[in-house]
This record gives structure tokens, sequence and C-alpha cells, in this order.
């Protein structure tokens, strides 16, 4: 049964990584620059890891002086 997730997980990164391809195409044909879309995919990516990893980075930080 494990392995069957694990396909499924391997399938779904595999239709999120091509459908970047195509999201991309549709950018630059929608007239965003290849700075705008490295961009808005870093900032959107800084901001899901800051959502998900929200309560490990507040326990490393220490904010003692």
């Amino acid at each position: 049964m494990k392995n069957f997730i694990y396909e499924i997980g391997l399938i779904m990164v595999a239709i999120i990584w091509g459908s970047g391809f195509a999201g991309t195409q549709l950018a630059l044909d929608g007239g965003f620059t290849p700075v705008q879309i490295i961009t808005s995919r870093f900032l959107i990516g800084a901001i899901l890891l800051n959502i998900i990893f929200r309560n490990r980075i507040k326990e490393k930080i220490n904010t003692r002086i």
C-alpha cells in the first residue's frame, strides 16, 4: 500500500512540474517578463514555506537580548 501512495505522490509532482512549463508559457504570452515570473514564483514559495514552518521558525528565534 505504501508503494501505491508513493507512486501517487510522484504522479502529482510530475503533474505540478509539467503544468509549471505551461503556466510559464501562458504568462510569457500574456505579457509578463521572465523576471516578473521568477519573482512571483519565489514570492509564492516563500509565503507557503512561511505558513508551513511558522511554528518551527518561532521556536528557533530567541527574542531575549
